[in-house]
């Protein structure tokens, strides 16, 4: 009965690691990164002073440019890597799919890890 929604609008698939950025804004909380819910084509972030939040409102950092220009590709499972980011950057991952099951084994490129660095800048609250 005490259950309570953290935030809403999340996709299945996010990650949330702890995040301290002295430049180009102090921060120290936490980085929660995610796609667009129902495949949506963006890459949103979130950030809280702790995992229990309260949790901004989400922000687009990025948006892959394959299902752009193919309506049969999708991306999904958006992940940030703090730990593994050069100073002033966030290295973020995400997957590209199809909507066609068989194309995947056509086309060995397209279902691999996809990687995007983002300015510290765009991620960190306003």
């Amino acid at each position: 009965a005490d259950a309570a929604a953290l935030c809403d609008d999340i996709a299945p698939e996010f990650s949330i690691e702890p995040l301290q950025a002295k430049s180009p804004r102090p921060f120290d909380g936490y980085l929660l990164v995610q796609n667009e819910p129902l495949l949506g084509p963006g890459i949103l972030v979130r950030t809280a002073p702790s995992p229990l939040g309260p949790w901004s409102a989400p922000r687009e950092v990025f948006r892959p440019t394959e299902p752009a220009g193919d309506k049969d590709l999708f991306s999904y499972a958006a992940k940030g890597h703090a730990a593994l980011s050069p100073p002033g950057e966030l290295l973020i991952s995400y997957i590209v799919s199809a909507h066609d099951f068989w194309r995947l084994f056509r086309e060995a490129d397209l279902y691999r890890p996809r990687f995007v660095r983002v300015p510290l800048d765009a991620v960190l609250p306003k």
